[in-house]
């Protein structure tokens, strides 16, 4: 058993993480699932935009015994099925710009999602 002590307040990545993967790929996956062969929409970089991360479940194997059942295609996939069975629900901006400046993404002062 667990020792839930040692689990307070910590902060664990759960997911896989035995493949790298861009968002190119995901989008990839995501239009082949679908059936949509939508191309990318390439927008301008928000500043100081990372442009590569990276997220380690190693935590949550050592403390929760974590482990992949399935890749990211079968998630997607899943995802997919559940949203096609829930139906879509359109997108909302819940949270208005605080700060609108030069440096402000279009993306978002345009609402462009």
């Amino acid at each position: 058993m667990l020792d839930q002590k040692n689990l307070n307040k910590q902060i664990i990545n759960i997911g896989p993480d035995e493949e790298f993967v861009t968002i190119n790929r995901i989008s990839e996956i995501c239009s082949n699932i679908t059936g949509s062969n939508l191309k990318p929409i390439y927008a301008k970089d928000r500043p100081r935009e990372v442009k590569l991360a990276t997220c380690s479940a190693e935590k949550a194997r050592k403390l929760l015994n974590y482990k992949t059942t399935i890749n990211l295609k079968e998630g997607i996939e899943k995802t997919y099925s559940y949203i096609k069975k829930r139906g879509a629900r359109p997108f909302d901006y819940n949270i208005d710009i605080e700060i609108n400046n030069d440096l402000t993404p279009t993306t978002w002062t345009k609402k462009e999602i």
